[in-house]
Parts: structure tokens; sequence; C-alpha cells
């Protein structure tokens, strides 16, 4: 079979898990928050599986891999589960209508996770990466698919042993799967410039503000566009298909590791429909763009943002949140100052290389463009009529100071040493 029958047939499948509707359709919101925990004593990465006792208390279930390994622990608003690293707690929440309901799940699970940390003197830390402990072998969390990914990936695997990212999911349409996610691709690097805090890694300054991206910036030596902003914006659904199934399979279905060959590739032996979807499902899981549509759960998924200080905790959400509900001004604002999302993307690539290295000291693409951006994220937000643009208020100040929490922490660390760093970002 061709790879165009694959495209087209793949391409209609996925359109289906969004939903047909108006464009004003109200959106919903989830949030999968990631947190380093370290060492009270020590600031070295703490392993979560001790902390796991305490946190299935309650609790309505708890998934284990086959070989009996603890992975996630369930409830009925959100849900821990185990990283790649085994010093990191990601808190999954569930849908919620409004930013406030979110926070209200994120914030109850956040309670119980710092009470477990304590018990266990560990600290749990609104920050972007482990500070002190570099991405390891044997800080990966015994999961069959981590093993596989290492052996496919090498070193460049390891980063995401101690990184820890801010995402949220935005319900959206059928008819906005491409536009919204070109959009929002070609605005990662606001995201990192208002939102990088990573600028301390393996117990030194990095020289960067987010390490996180830097790091993760590996994985594009061996596979281009795989990580952050795609190569280009995409032309239509078929075309983000295709691009995405060009790029390397890494792993089967089962999680075995593959060594040769694209999707097309794979798919040439798969004559089952059902099975072409699922392998197109995990391999795209792989590709790890900075804005990603997602079929199963009808919304798009923002990843650019790193995980932020505790009391500016719902920074990044809103701002994400708000870049979805804005983005058909953000497209006209991006047509008006560079001739369309197509023209503007080789500009906004090289602003993604100077906000990863200096955050908010980096130079705009058009004077007074991040200051256009939060304007329109706050109305749309403000359209909403919930209030949830109260949480954008943290980055007015950012923009204000030109500084983001990388920059902040790279100071902190400077005059006081990862001690210091630890109490500046600990969640309390």
């Amino acid at each position: 079979m061709s790879g165009s029958y694959f495209v087209g047939s793949i391409a209609k499948r996925f359109r289906s898990g969004f939903e047909v509707g108006a464009r004003n359709q109200w959106r919903t919101i989830g949030r999968e928050a990631e947190h380093p925990i370290v060492c009270e004593s020590t600031g070295e990465s703490f392993d979560i599986r001790k902390l796991w006792p305490y946190l299935k208390q309650g609790s309505t279930a708890v998934d284990c891999e086959p070989c009996g390994l603890e992975v996630a622990v369930r409830t009925p608003h959100y849900d821990f589960t185990a990283e790649v690293g085994t010093g990191l707690m990601e808190i999954v929440t569930q849908p919620g209508n409004t930013l406030q309901e979110v926070e209200e799940k994120y914030e109850s699970g956040m309670v119980r996770l710092i009470a477990a940390a304590k018990e266990e003197g560990a600290l749990v830390l609104g920050y972007g990466i482990q500070p002190l402990s570099a991405g390891s072998d044997a800080l990966m969390m015994p999961k069959q698919r981590y093993h596989a990914l290492r052996q496919v990936l090498g070193g460049a695997w390891l980063p995401f042993t101690v990184t820890a990212a801010d995402q949220v999911h935005v319900s959206i349409l059928q008819s906005e799967i491409l536009p919204l996610t070109n959009v929002c691709n070609l605005l990662a690097p606001v995201v990192v410039a208002l939102c990088g805090n990573s600028s301390v890694y393996a117990g030194q300054q990095a020289g960067v503000c987010s390490a996180r991206m830097s790091l993760m910036a590996d994985t594009q030596r061996d596979h281009p566009h795989r990580h952050a902003m795609p190569g280009r914006a995409h032309s239509s659904l078929e075309d983000m298909v295709s691009t995405l199934a060009s790029h390397k399979m890494l792993l089967a279905p089962s999680h075995a590791p593959l060594i040769n060959g694209n999707l097309f590739d794979y798919l040439q032996d798969v004559s089952c429909e059902d099975a072409q979807m699922e392998a197109f499902l995990m391999h795209e899981h792989y590709v790890w763009h900075s804005a990603r549509p997602r079929s199963k759960q009808g919304t798009l998924e923002m990843r650019a943002a790193c995980q932020q200080p505790w009391s500016q905790r719902h920074a990044a959400a809103a701002l994400n949140v708000g870049l979805v509900c804005a983005a058909e001004q953000l497209e006209e604002i991006i047509e008006a100052q560079f001739g369309g999302v197509e023209k503007a993307w080789p500009k906004f690539q090289e602003y993604l290389s100077q906000v990863v290295q200096h955050g908010l000291a980096a130079d705009e693409p058009c004077e007074g463009f991040l200051l256009g951006v939060l304007e329109a994220c706050a109305e749309s937000l403000q359209a909403r009529g919930k209030g949830e643009d109260e949480f954008l208020q943290p980055l007015w100040e950012r923009l204000r100071k030109r500084s983001n929490p990388a920059q902040d922490v790279a100071l902190v660390f400077e005059e006081g040493g990862i001690k210091a760093l630890m109490r500046h970002t600990i969640c309390q």
C-alpha cells in the first residue's frame, strides 16, 4: 500500500477524535504538572517510589507494569503518575471547565504530595529540572518502553530523566486542528521566554534560561525537528500526518525498539486499519512538538513551559489556555506584522533559540510583540467571563522586569548556591 493511502486513512480517523461544533464552543482544560523531588538534606534526586504508600491512601486504583512496578495512583479528581525519571512526579488533573476548577484539583494533589515528601525528608520543587542530579541511567524509571527508547536514542534520552514541564490540554474542534497547532507551535518561543525556569542544572549554571529545552535539543541531532517547533507550518491535516510519519519510528506498539525506518516503512506490513492507527498514535506520542493535537482527548496539548515557581503556579497554564483561546486574533497579528504564519516561521525558529538562551533578555521578533500577545491572551480569558485572566498577573511583572523565573534562579544560585535555590523553588 502507498504512503498516501496510509495518510488519508489515518488523517480521517485522527480528525474524528475531535468534536464538530461552533468556534465559540466552551473549551475544557486539563493539566499535567511535573515536579522534581529532591532530598532536603543533599539536593540530590529523591526516588518517588518511596512516596507511593502515602499517596495510595484514599486512591481508587493503582496502575502497575506487568513486572509489578507501581507507576500511577488514581483518584477521582487527579492522578499521581511516575515519569521517565525516578525523581519526577506528575499530577494529572481530570478535565475542568475553568482554570480555577483545574487548579483546585491540582492543588489538592499537591497538598498530599508535599506532605508525603516531607514524611520522607524530601522537597517538591517548582522548577523545570533536577537542579543537582544530572540525567543518567540510574535515574531512569524501569519501564519497558523507557529502556527501549534509551536503546534507540542513546544518551539523548537521558535528559528526559530530569526535566519537568508544566503542560495543559485545551479542547479544540476538528476545524481548529490545523490553524491552532500551527499558531501555537509558532508561539512556543513566547512561552519559553515568559516561563523558562531551568537555568541551573547538574549543580552549576547551565548558561541558558531553559536547560530543559536546550538538553532536549540533543534529540534533534539525528532526528531534526522532532522536538519544540516543527520544521515548518503544515498546509493540511494530511500534510501534518505525513510529516509526522516521516520521522524515524522509535517504538513498535508492543514497545519493542525499532532501529531503522519511519512509520511508512513500518506500515508496509500492517494491513489492518485499527493496527495502522495504533501504530501512528504510538509513533506520534514520541514526536515532542510544543503544541500537539491529541486525538484520544480531542485537545491541543501545550508543552513548552517549564514547571513554575509555587507562588506563580498558575501562570503557565493561564498563558497556554490564553494562547489557544486567542489563536484567531494572534493569527491576525502575525499576518499583519510578519506576513502570515508560514513566512514568520524561520524568524520564530531563531527567536526560540534566543529565548532558550537569554529568556526575556532576548530581542523580540518586533517591538512590543510580547506585550501584544499577553494583551490578546488576557482579552480571550476575560471573554470567558470567569476571572481566569487574573492568573496572568505574574507574567505582566516578568515582562516589566525583563526577567523570567530562570533568570531569577540564576541570580539566587550565584549568591547562595544549591541550598538557596532549593529554598527559592520549594513548593510549600
